[in-house]
């Protein structure tokens, strides 16, 4: 057996070492054999000794300048070290050598997709399809692209396109279940999950992924057995449910911690740090990073304090992921140094620019929230990074070094179940517009097809968030309110049939329960709200924006208290405003407050009358104090940082 042929078989056993030592005695009597270097090369790799690697496979390809195979090893070593621009490179390298390379054209696409380079990345797919029609994959990467592109429809075709050559295909079969649910046909949604589960009930985040259809559907068969499996697969440290649907099911900070460590790959991934390289006289540069800086709750939310910014002290920057038209931002944000529109740069790209920039504090508004570019934070992008309102928990990431929270949603009871240091905000974390206009439109109960002489429940939050629980406490406080209904937000048709069958177990007129009807704009969603007497929220996953916006409507909240960031949010706001009597905190509570209150007309009165002096008197709708506040915790994380001094949690409150 020659040299070559033994290196082959000990590689095969896996004795790398015993290999490589054979391969280099063939080597020396056989100068010119490129093929040699690959497999040389291919050993080095097994090895880890990625350097000694690359020089064999260049070793090959100038022996032979057209054998592509070291290229594309060299390309796939960069793409393991996620230097994906040098990857792609070597890849259009070898193109010109095989332009008719299938598998060359797909994975110069999947690469150019996955730093975001989309018009390439369908260039070369197309490329690919010519290639091979009749494969399944190129069509499967074509419907990632269309669907990072946001546009749906396009990647639902594909989708379907690479089912019809692959229909078992179980990448393509999720991706298309995501798709349809993100255009809200939840139907098609779920019997694709269906199918797929019925293929390997195991895929990753794939169980979450049915319970959160069913929960946005409001079917909620198996509920209790369900949440219980999803339960037992995190704890097994399993892909069970992705961190943003996991918020809405479980009051555990600590299932929710443990769940969000295995998304983030917690375990796997090195704390980096960046220094602050300038004078701390200087203005510190902070940078805002979302795809949700218009039209959007949290736009709403953060818009006037954006503008109140103190531009002597502070360069405000917005990053802004979503493809839309920056002039659109300019227009909301007058208080802006700059608006980068960063939607085709891939995550490297915006980390490299922002350090150019000098970014000091980067501030994530998604979290895990759709659209979101969370690895850009786990990449490290600023010297500090602070996880913000988007996401009501923790983010997991070993680089983020702050979480903006208040005592009342972190306490010493969860403390523990956060990875970042914790700013704690004086009264509350959420920050609010107070300039909302709610009588530029001036709806009216009867525009709502409501009696004057009903009591108005409602709960306005995302339709997911009802849990059969919740949903049987609503029903029993119905029983006990004569002449009272319940107003949900707009829901689609699928959703309200299940929730007025649902009705029926409890023997509760479905009349008793109306929907908002599709609101376009934000002041008249408001104007709608304020006709409102009484919000009831859900739980685990309290009111956050929608409850703001009661809030500020002068609709009273009745709440109850829970374990989680999420489930205190509500609470938060409560608080800020002196109304803690609308805190419950257990489900007997709930439903006795919710009773009295809507009986008690007197009582009602008052409190709403509380509501509007608080709201006046008290910080919850304070924009300029909230910010003066935000400003001072910002300084002061910078001046640790500078001093490179240790960052520990900080209470705004007792800041010089």
């Amino acid at each position: 057996m020659s040299l070559e042929k033994q290196a082959v078989e000990e590689f095969k056993n896996n004795n790398f070492n015993e290999s490589l030592q054979l391969l280099k005695k063939f080597i020396e009597t056989n100068p010119n054999s490129y093929e040699a270097y690959n497999f040389l090369g291919i050993v080095y790799l097994k090895l880890k000794k990625h350097d000694f690697a690359k020089n064999s496979w260049e070793k090959a390809f100038n022996i032979n300048a057209n054998y592509i195979d070291p290229l594309i090893n060299i390309a796939n070593l960069f793409i393991q070290g996620r230097k994906l621009e040098i990857a792609i490179s070597y890849l259009n390298k070898a193109l010109l050598i095989e332009p008719k390379n299938f598998k060359l054209s797909l994975m110069l696409g999947n690469t150019y997709m996955v730093i975001n380079k989309f018009e390439e990345a369908l260039e070369n797919l197309n490329s690919a399809i010519k290639i091979n029609p009749n494969n399944f994959e190129p069509y499967y990467l074509k419907g990632l692209v269309y669907n990072n592109m946001n546009k749906l429809e396009d990647a639902i075709k594909n989708f379907n396109l690479s089912l019809s050559f692959n229909q078992s295909h179980q990448d393509t079969l999720y991706s298309l279940a995501i798709s349809y649910r993100e255009i809200k046909n939840f139907v098609k949604s779920k019997e694709i999950f269906t199918k797929l589960y019925e293929l390997n009930n195991n895929y990753n985040y794939l169980l979450g992924s049915i319970f959160f259809i069913n929960n946005r559907i409001c079917n909620w068969d198996n509920y209790e057995e369900n949440l219980e499996l999803i339960k037992n697969k995190i704890l097994n440290k399993k892909k069970s449910i992705t961190p943003w649907a996991a918020l809405s099911i479980f009051d555990s900070p600590e299932i929710q911690m443990i769940n969000t460590k295995i998304y983030t790959d917690f375990e796997n991934t090195q704390k980096k740090e960046i220094d602050i390289k300038k004078n701390t006289n200087e203005k510190i540069n902070i940078g805002y990073f979302s795809g949700n800086f218009c039209n959007h709750a949290v736009a709403f939310q953060i818009n006037k304090m954006l503008q109140q910014h103190n531009t002597k002290k502070f360069n405000i920057y917005l990053f802004n992921f979503k493809n839309s038209h920056n002039n659109l931002i300019k227009n909301e944000y007058k208080n802006i140094k700059e608006i980068f529109n960063v939607s085709d740069l891939s995550d490297l790209e915006i980390v490299n620019m922002s350090k150019k920039i000098k970014i000091d504090i980067a501030i994530d508004l998604m979290g895990f929230t759709r659209g979101n570019r969370f690895k850009i934070f786990k990449q490290r992008c600023a010297p500090l990074q602070v996880n913000f309102l988007g996401y009501a928990g923790t983010s997991a990431i070993r680089n983020m070094d702050y979480l903006i929270a208040d005592s009342t949603v972190v306490n010493s009871s969860n403390r523990q179940f956060f990875t970042e240091n914790i700013i704690f905000m004086p009264n509350s974390f959420m920050v609010n517009n107070d300039d909302l206009d709610i009588d530029e439109i001036n709806f009216k109960r009867s525009d709502l097809k409501i009696n004057d002489n009903n009591l108005i429940f409602c709960s306005l939050n995302r339709n997911y968030k009802i849990s059969p629980k919740v949903f049987s406490l609503w029903m029993k406080i119905l029983k006990k309110v004569d002449n009272s209904i319940l107003l949900l937000n707009y829901a689609d048709d699928i959703a309200k049939y299940n929730i007025l069958e649902n009705c029926k177990n409890f023997n509760v007129p479905k009349q008793k329960i109306k929907f908002l009807e599709y609101t376009k704009s934000y002041n008249e969603y408001l104007s709608k709200i304020k006709n409102v007497d009484i919000f009831l929220d859900t739980f685990p996953y309290s009111a956050h924006s929608t409850g703001s916006s009661a809030l500020w409507c002068g609709v009273p909240i009745i709440t109850k208290s829970g374990n989680s960031f999420t489930s205190n949010v509500a609470s938060s706001m409560l608080k800020a405003l002196d109304l803690q009597e609308l805190i419950t905190t257990n489900d007997e509570e709930y439903i006795n407050l919710a009773v009295n209150m809507a009986k008690d007309k007197e009582t009602l009165k008052k409190l709403k009358l509380k509501l509007k002096n608080n709201k006046l008197s008290k910080l919850l709708f304070n924009t300029k104090k909230y910010t003066s506040n935000i400003e001072k915790a910002f300084e002061n994380i910078y001046s640790l940082k500078c001093k490179n001094k240790k960052l520990v949690d900080l209470e705004v409150d007792k800041l010089l």
